[in-house]
């Protein structure tokens, strides 16, 4: 139930400004971009890192995931309250600049320790973007089109993820050999060093976008005074465990197989195939930007579509069907006899495999009121962190040097991964549409 006025000032608001409501959400989906490029470089830069640090596979996958998840998945409880009772433009701003700083940290690390401290800052830096974001364009936008800026959103993380690869790639091959370089202001260092510097920078430029957006009116409001307490949101979550916990579920699934390639499969096309980092990059970047974008277009296209022809909540069938459907290419494209059929096989799987994590804040923001929106996509979160980001790099790592006793045969672990978690994430997707009410 909305206060008296919400909708009528949420209409106005969007009638007059359409056109800058997608300003908007090009300017969050780039801040998301640029979160995912810092999140995800570390993956092209395994192997100097480890050279010049030391690290096992274990330790570098634990600097790769746990570290950046421990804090990521804690600080979006709080800051998910922020977004719903505070000013969601400057959240986000804060954040871009935050997790910017410590990435350039990340640049200045020497050790284990250090790295692992400076990444878990990048957690709690990202943790206050995404539920600021998504409640931002869920106020610019009516319930029936909320599924096309929604998912277009995701396209910032897929997108990061497979830019972070390429820039990462063309800066190795800038530098060549010698695997140093000479900044401004910071001198002489590591190539490694020199991506975390110089993407650090740059996001602390780019939070001077944040002028730009104005804070909207919130819509589909339920309660007459501030955000719902944590017990309130807990308990309706509870009482519709049914459907929140597979939904929950679903995606995360989806995400640790997800990360899983994203952190092991240039280190795989290096170690199994031969390729060079640069290679690496520009090819499984280039699979990531191409593939994860196509997927998610298509998906929310098709959303908006069936639910304007009286399809009601056609963004869980559609998640269910893409994580059914990427089974069958990422079981079996580690497994291929190059690296080109590698990619060409992972492609369409990873198109399908971006679905279900992009429709989630869809479906989510319909099925709660607007002052909960912030707090249960946090709890989204920490479940998608804890399985994706947490598990996926260190789960890969630990079937690599655990059983298989060999880092060349990081190819079977990436294919073991997919051959368990896709059905269960299917399953999940479908369960939770059951009991959505649909």
């Amino acid at each position: 139930m909305e206060r008296p006025g919400d909708e009528t000032k949420a209409g106005e608001w969007n009638g007059r400004n359409k056109l800058y409501a997608w300003w908007v959400v090009v300017v969050l989906a780039l801040a998301l971009t640029l979160s995912l490029m810092d999140r995800m470089i570390i993956a092209l830069m395994i192997i100097p890192i480890q050279r010049d640090l030391g690290l096992t596979d274990t330790e570098v996958s634990l600097v790769h995931g746990l570290a950046f998840t421990i804090l990521y998945v804690f600080a979006g409880f709080p800051l998910g309250r922020l977004a719903d009772r505070g000013n969601r433009r400057s959240l986000a701003a804060l954040s871009v600049i935050a997790w910017s700083a410590m990435t350039a940290l990340c640049g200045a690390a020497q050790n284990f320790i250090q790295l692992f401290l400076a990444r878990m800052g990048v957690g709690v830096g990202e943790a206050g973007l995404s539920p600021a974001a998504v409640s931002l364009v869920s106020d610019y936008f009516p319930a029936e089109e909320r599924a096309r800026p929604l998912s277009f959103l995701s396209i910032g993380t897929t997108a990061g993820a497979g830019i972070a690869l390429m820039i990462g790639g063309a800066i190795v091959h800038l530098i060549g050999s010698s695997g140093r370089v000479d900044l401004p202001l910071f001198g002489t260092m590591q190539s490694w060093q020199a991506v975390f510097v110089i993407l650090g920078v740059g996001g602390i430029a780019f939070a001077a976008l944040f002028l730009t957006v104005r804070e909207p009116p919130r819509r589909e409001r339920s309660y007459e005074s501030g955000a719902p307490s944590p017990r309130e949101v807990a308990a309706t979550v509870l009482v519709r465990w049914k459907f929140f916990v597979p939904q929950f579920l679903g995606p995360a699934l989806c995400a640790l197989v997800l990360i899983g390639f994203h952190s092991w499969m240039p280190t795989m096309l290096i170690r199994h195939f031969g390729w060079t980092t640069a290679q690496a990059g520009y090819g499984y970047g280039g699979l990531i930007a191409i593939g994860g974008i196509g997927g998610i277009l298509i998906a929310g296209s098709l959303s908006v579509s069936m639910n304007r022809k009286g399809g009601r909540k056609s963004e869980g069938l559609i998640a269910a069907c893409a994580a059914a459907g990427a089974f069958p290419f990422l079981a079996a494209a580690p497994l291929m006899p190059s690296g080109t059929a590698t990619l060409a096989t992972a492609l369409p799987g990873i198109a399908l495999l971006t679905i279900p994590p992009a429709l989630a804040p869809a479906i989510l923001q319909g099925a709660v009121p607007n002052e909960m929106r912030g707090q249960v996509f946090a709890l989204h979160l920490f479940v998608l962190s804890l399985l994706g980001y947490a598990a996926g790099p260190i789960l890969v790592a630990f079937i690599t040097e655990g059983f298989w006793k060999d880092q060349a045969l990081v190819h079977l672990s990436l294919s073991a991964i997919a051959v368990v978690a896709l059905p269960l994430a299917a399953l999940s997707q479908f369960a939770a549409r059951r009991n959505s009410g649909a």
